[in-house]
């Protein structure tokens, strides 16, 4: 939403010319691969194939996160899958293609 825009300087890239938008990763749970302040480049889709890198909200809450089965995987161990139950709203809000150097 508008409330949420915010307008940031990337450098240019192949990814960030290609991409519908961008975040700033908070936390450690994609880590080794994003850390936390990292920025990502996203390709607005409706979905993501299992095993690929997604925006996701889920429940009002928003996820860097690898596609499972009927689950959000994050890729540091430390922190186990998020389940989709019965009466969840996950909303994938499109594609990472790659961070900014």
């Amino acid at each position: 939403s508008d409330e949420y825009r915010e307008t940031i300087q990337v450098k240019d890239s192949y990814e960030a010319r290609n991409a519908d938008f961008a975040l700033s990763v908070s936390g450690d749970s994609m880590e080794p691969d994003f850390h936390d302040g990292d920025i990502v480049f996203v390709e607005s889709r409706p979905t993501v194939e299992p095993g690929e890198i997604g925006i996701f909200v889920m429940n009002g809450n928003g996820y860097i996160k690898k596609m499972g089965r009927n689950c959000l995987i994050s890729l540091n161990p430390k922190y186990q899958d998020i389940h989709f139950g019965e009466g969840d709203t996950v909303v994938c809000m499109g594609k990472v293609i790659g961070k900014q150097a």
